[in-house]
């Protein structure tokens, strides 16, 4: 299972970096794929944190705690994530939880990778 959490975050990574200019601008580039700290929900399933810009937790040096931003189109990242991403994961759902955007995506076919 470790080949598709890796497999999985790679990917996510890939897409976070070809769609700067696009709606997933808003979102954190992480630098480590530990920071999208990635739980197996189910079989097939994987629930993945990435932080909103500005609001980075891993290594976080302020300590202060910033207003919340404005609410993003979890629609239009949903879209973008899933025509970046290989036809072996698909994004279901996307959900603002203020400073971090919510994931879960599922993996096709997680016997191949």
């Amino acid at each position: 299972m470790d080949n598709v959490l890796t497999a999985a975050e790679d990917a996510l990574l890939a897409a976070l970096e070809a769609g700067r200019a696009s709606s997933l601008a808003e979102l954190t580039l992480p630098y480590y794929r530990r920071e999208f700290r990635t739980q197996l929900a189910a079989e097939g399933y994987l629930v993945m944190r990435i932080d909103r810009l500005g609001y980075r937790r891993y290594k976080a040096h302020y300590s202060k705690k910033k207003v919340l931003p404005p609410p993003i189109n979890t629609d239009t990242v949903r879209c973008a994530l899933n025509s970046l991403l290989p036809s072996r994961f698909r994004i279901l759902s996307v959900t603002d939880e203020g400073d971090h955007v919510q994931i879960i995506l599922e993996v096709i076919n997680h016997e191949e990778i």
